[in-house]
């Protein structure tokens, strides 16, 4: 679809993606504070880009309705972890007490077996 004559010209801008929301949309946080709700792009959706909290996107404010976008492109991906998931913990020490991670255990990973 061609754009319309009287559509003005739009700007490609940056937002981050603050939180998801039903049927496609996203609320989006501008660089100047505001905050705004947009829906992916039609060649996003296809390309199954998943957004979630904290990422970075490309997007296009609607000429008619401010408060409203398009997002075009994904730029950056969140680093982090949404919340609710913990961070990997250090592996410790079976406490099961048929696996033993004894140096002399000749049935642990490291053991030394004794030749008879």
């Amino acid at each position: 679809m061609k754009p319309s004559a009287d559509a003005p010209e739009t700007e490609a801008l940056e937002a981050t993606v603050i939180a998801s929301l039903p049927n496609g949309m996203f609320r989006l946080r501008l660089p100047d504070g505001r905050q705004i709700t947009g829906h992916a792009a039609q060649n996003t959706r296809m390309a199954f880009v998943r957004l979630v909290e904290g990422d970075v996107v490309a997007i296009e404010l609607s000429p008619f309705d401010t408060r409203r976008a398009r997002i075009l492109s994904l730029i950056g991906k969140h680093r982090t972890r949404p919340s609710g998931i913990a961070p990997p913990q250090a592996s410790t020490p079976s406490k099961n007490p048929y696996h033993s991670n004894h140096p002399q255990d000749p049935h642990s990973p490291g053991g030394q077996r004794e030749e008879p």
